[in-house]
């Protein structure tokens, strides 16, 4: 399976690069562009996005950068993306095999999300306040 990059400009970034100039951006006590989301995660996700073509959300825990040991990752997906998702489940690191990908939306008055979208960056989407 290939790298997650993203494009800025001409020059193509992995996913730890931009994990890296995420984390060299944000300054003590304010919340990590990925939530708590190690590199790892980062490049497996956009590769699972990449491939199906369709946005996706890491929300809960894991995008408040609050998980615990043994937590999982919830991932939402907008009911029209599901389809492009199936199949792909087991590619997502962390997601929890009983409930798999929600189909919906973010809601921002849970908190924030963490958004990947196809051959781009992901972006922290803060929760409402």
């Amino acid at each position: 399976m290939g790298k997650a990059v993203a494009f800025v400009g001409s020059a193509a970034l992995t996913a730890k690069m931009i994990h890296w100039l995420w984390n060299e951006k944000t300054k003590e006590g304010e919340q990590c562009e990925v939530g708590d989301l190690t590199d790892d995660e980062v490049e497996q996700i956009q590769n699972v996005v990449d491939d199906a073509g369709r946005p996706l959300d890491v929300v809960g825990s894991s995008a408040k950068g609050k998980r615990k040991e043994n937590s999982d990752i919830d991932y939402v997906v907008g009911p029209s993306s599901s389809d492009h998702y199936r199949g792909k489940e087991g590619d997502l690191p962390g997601i929890d095999p009983e409930h798999g990908i929600i189909p919906g939306t973010h809601n921002p008055y849970q908190g924030p999300s963490i958004r990947f979208e196809p051959r781009t960056r992901p972006q922290y989407v803060p929760g409402a306040k």
